[in-house]
């Protein structure tokens, strides 16, 4: 749904690719956004739990914007982390439970929405020094925008992405 987001503002965009391999190799990952970077890419968007401290040391060391779609890294670059996406999973298993303890557990689908508070979107951070297109703040209204047309039911986002 990343590349699907960005396509719709910019058709022309160009995505590199890359995997860490798993979801806890810090090197691996570091590794992999430095290879980005060096095949020209201008913005890392890291998708993983710690993974993304790598990606994210990597583009501090480059100058280079992160987006993260696991929770932040402003602690581990707060000068280029630009903000995140945070996937509430304590109302997802509150939901299991709740099934399970009133017999109706199944072969269902519970999926995590920002309408349905499932998924956060995180503020942009305003404490960024790296250089972007557009301001700080124009980019927080932007996203503004977006995440409330998405949970008025404006813009959907489909599933499975």
């Amino acid at each position: 749904s990343f590349q699907q987001g960005v396509a719709s503002v910019n058709p022309d965009v160009q995505f590199l690719e890359g995997f860490a391999g798993d979801f806890v190799n810090v090197q691996k990952a570091a590794e992999v956004a430095t290879s980005l970077i060096d095949q020209g890419a201008d913005l890392i968007y890291c998708s993983g739990d710690g993974i993304c401290i790598g990606a994210a040391q990597s583009a501090s060391a480059a100058g280079i914007p992160i987006l993260v779609g696991f929770g932040s890294q402003y602690e581990t670059a707060p000068d280029v982390y630009l903000g995140a996406t945070v996937i509430r999973l304590s109302e997802l298993f509150q939901t299991y439970f709740d099934t399970v303890r009133d017999g109706t557990f199944g072969n269902a689908f519970y999926p995590g929405s920002l309408q349905n508070g499932g998924i956060e979107v995180l503020p942009i951070n305003m404490d960024a020094t790296v250089e972007t297109a557009t301001s700080l703040e124009e980019l927080q209204q932007i996203l503004d925008d977006f995440v409330g047309a998405v949970v008025a039911g404006e813009i959907e986002i489909p599933f499975p992405f």
